[in-house]
């Protein structure tokens, strides 16, 4: 567990998200589809139920499945969430692939920036030596948030990203090495 200050002198608990946490990350995964449609499940519920969720969660706590979770918290509402995906395959064990979301009410006073710096850390001491991540072209501030942390583009996919099944987004595929 760690805490930052922010821009606006609240403070951000960032910490592992645990199996009880499963009620309220799939609360906030429902109200963020809401607020934007940069997320693969944009203006839809989010497809696990809080059951499933919290067996998700379980299995990450036990170290059956790989995956990282780090949640960020303020006042005891969950505000943000970071996780990576492992690869276990042995030839791909070196990297993770990684989301970010920040609830809209608290973009802009350093929320990300704290989730994406301790998720760097975190990803440093379980030997993951690079990160990757798929972002929309169009979503400018997330794309200067990743090029501050180090990210770089690889390249970019035509209409990688369909919203409501048929308008096209391009994605960047962003990379940096721990």
């Amino acid at each position: 567990m760690k805490q930052y200050t922010l821009h606006n002198d609240t403070v951000l608990t960032v910490r592992r998200a645990r199996p009880e946490d499963a009620d309220a990350i799939v609360a906030y995964l429902n109200m963020i589809s809401y607020e934007t449609n940069q997320l693969g499940f944009s203006g839809h519920a989010f497809g696990m139920s809080v059951e499933q969720e919290y067996e998700y969660l379980a299995s990450i706590e036990s170290g059956e499945c790989q995956d990282i979770i780090i949640t960020g918290w303020i006042n005891d509402n969950l505000v943000a969430i970071a996780n990576i995906n492992r690869n276990t395959a042995p030839h791909e064990k070196h990297r993770g692939e990684m989301g970010i979301s920040v609830r809209l009410a608290h973009q802009g006073v350093g929320v990300g920036s704290c989730l994406l710096s301790h998720i760097k850390e975190i990803a440093r001491e379980n030997n993951i030596e690079m990160l990757t991540l798929w972002v929309r072209t169009d979503n400018e501030n997330a794309i200067a948030l990743y090029r501050k942390y180090g990210f770089e583009v690889a390249g970019t996919l035509p209409c990688g990203h369909k919203h409501d099944g048929h308008v096209c987004h391009d994605l960047h595929i962003m990379y940096v090495y721990i």
